[in-house]
């Protein structure tokens, strides 16, 4: 099961954001280090709660990828190792002095795209960070976000696609696993398409029985939309097709419009059906 996640930059504090090259190439690797660890360097009234956290369950998850080497690997004998392994382990030591429990439990945990990924993204997305900044003025700084609880994944087919409801039940249950609200969008297009533009209804029409059904998981549908159907090539000389797409093939708009109904009616059938419990409960 291939998962994309959105909403992955927290809130920022202030304007200052924008990381450096450096920081960026460096945390796409060192991308594993479970929220807790940042704790041990955060300020305290970030940190606190996460280490409440900590405590509470006594141990701390080492997120690590199998063959991202010098940053993190998995020898033959499958010990994890790398520049970001020992890192974690530092500061998970760091976490254990902190909070004076000898005996801390340290896990491993192997990520892969089709698992978990998105999900520890949108969950690290939640967090407070401080990391490494540039202001606009060009001075280094320290930039300090606040957290994003607004994420959601994005489930846009792998292998095979992944809109029906057995693939909506598997992501939400990572999520929930993860201690992550199951929100889930769903793009009709790309994989799940077969990247056949034509093949958009079909999906839709699948995410509208699903929410006609009371699916209430699935909180937004990715449509690639234009208002001539298909795509183009941008070439020089060539006069180009208004309204149709020069990148990925779209649906045009005669097609758009009841694809657009079908999942407002579906969502006007969840309401009533929503309501009618309530009734119920009441009655």
């Amino acid at each position: 099961m291939s998962i994309a996640s959105t909403g992955l930059v927290p809130r920022p504090h202030n304007s200052v954001v924008r990381e450096t090259m450096h920081q960026s190439f460096f945390s796409r690797r060192v991308f594993g280090v479970v929220l807790a660890l940042s704790a041990a360097a955060a300020p305290q009234a970030f940190a606190g709660p996460v280490l409440d956290k900590i405590k509470s369950s006594g141990k701390i998850v080492i997120a690590h990828r199998e063959s991202s080497v010098p940053f993190s690997y998995v020898l033959p004998d499958k010990k994890p190792v790398g520049y970001a392994v020992d890192l974690c382990l530092k500061l998970a030591e760091a976490v254990r002095k902190k909070l004076d429990m000898k005996t801390l439990q340290t896990e491993f945990l192997l990520v892969t795209p089709a698992n978990r990924i998105a999900v520890d993204a949108v969950k690290s997305a939640s967090h407070p960070h401080h990391f490494m900044a540039v202001t606009k003025a060009g001075r280094s700084a320290i930039a300090a976000t606040s957290g994003n609880e607004d994420c959601h994944v994005i489930l846009r087919g792998g292998s095979r696609p992944n809109y029906d409801r057995a693939s909506v039940d598997a992501a939400a249950a990572e999520l929930s696993r993860a201690g992550v609200a199951p929100r889930i969008m769903i793009d009709a297009s790309h994989a799940n398409s077969g990247k056949k533009p034509e093949n958009q209804p079909l999906v839709v029409a699948d995410i509208r029985n699903q929410i006609s059904h009371g699916e209430r998981r699935i909180v937004g549908v990715m449509i690639e939309s234009n208002l001539v159907a298909g795509r183009q090539d941008a070439l020089p000389g060539m006069a180009l097709t208004y309204g149709q797409s020069i990148t990925d093939g779209c649906i045009d708009w005669n097609t758009t419009v009841p694809a657009l109904k079908l999942l407002a009616d579906a969502v006007t059938a969840r309401r009533r059906a929503r309501s009618g419990k309530f009734r119920e409960y009441s009655a």
